[in-house]
């Protein structure tokens, strides 16, 4: 009977772990390529936004977003008795809504700026497939908790987008929500309503009272200019999704829409055509 054999130890070469397949490795070729390419892509962006500012329009936009950047950290109040009282008008926003706990003409604007979000959103989402050189969803969905400040640089940068685009392309949320009746119909009912309700508490004691809370309280100050900001804004999105669902360049329509804030965008949302399958 034969002896075994005595195992061999084997040790790993030192070099052993260096050693990559080949389609793991990075030829300088590549990482050329590689370097080249994202160099494209950001004189690509670079052309981009340069032929964005090219029309006046988006110029205005971007230094209207400026100066409320600007007026938002310069002018705005800035206390501490300020944040403590923005801080408490939140807190009572949330728990006691529409009870008078709050001015009510601030109420109403307050939750405006819920509104004019979702408004956005069904005048740009039809428009967001594929956008260039930066994407719809980030920016529409930042709006709802900073407005302005979230959807500036995306009205400025993004691509206009008037032909008409079929139902059936849009994702499921543009079809089904934004694109719905209802939700118009839901948004023009609680602007209507929050119209009603800081209309029918105009009186001599809540503006003074709303005056003295924009004096003092950054959260009533920005968020009333942001308002205002957001309704003028909307003009060019209004007259684009006009184009594209066949009502041609109706800028003297889209600008009655636009005399009536929130109201007015919330009612075109429920009158305008609906896109073809």
């Amino acid at each position: 009977m034969g002896q075994a054999k005595p195992s061999v130890p084997r040790f790993a070469s030192p070099f052993q772990h260096k050693m990559l397949p080949l389609s793991r490795r990075t030829s300088p070729d590549r990482k050329l390529s590689c370097a080249a390419a994202n160099s494209d892509a950001d004189q690509d962006t670079a052309g981009l936004l340069a032929a964005r500012l090219a029309d006046p329009a988006r110029t205005a936009l971007l230094a209207g977003w400026a100066a409320f950047l600007g007026y938002a950290f310069v002018f705005a109040p800035n206390t501490a008795e300020g944040s403590a009282a923005d801080i408490a008008t939140v807190e009572a926003l949330i728990a006691t809504p529409f009870s008078g706990s709050v001015n009510a003409l601030f109420e109403a604007q307050f939750n405006s700026l819920g509104v004019m979000p979702a408004v956005y959103a069904a005048l740009l989402f039809p428009g967001a497939k594929d956008q260039k050189p930066v994407p719809t969803l980030p920016f529409v969905a930042g709006s709802f908790a900073l407005g302005y400040f979230a959807l500036g640089p995306y009205l400025v940068a993004r691509e206009a987008r008037p032909e008409p685009v079929s139902r059936s392309s849009l994702g499921f949320a543009t079809k089904n929500i934004f694109e719905a009746k209802w939700n118009a119909a839901l948004l023009l009912a609680f602007a209507t309503f929050l119209t009603y309700w800081g209309a029918s508490h105009i009186s001599s004691e809540s503006i003074a009272e709303y005056a003295q809370m924009w004096h003092t309280q950054a959260l009533v100050n920005v968020s009333s200019v942001d308002l205002c900001v957001l309704s003028v804004a909307i003009y060019n999105p209004l007259v684009e999704d006009m184009q594209r669902r066949g009502w041609g360049d109706r800028k003297a329509m889209a600008a009655a829409f636009c005399l009536l804030p929130v109201i007015g965008p919330a009612a075109y949302l429920l009158v305008r055509p609906a896109l073809e399958e």
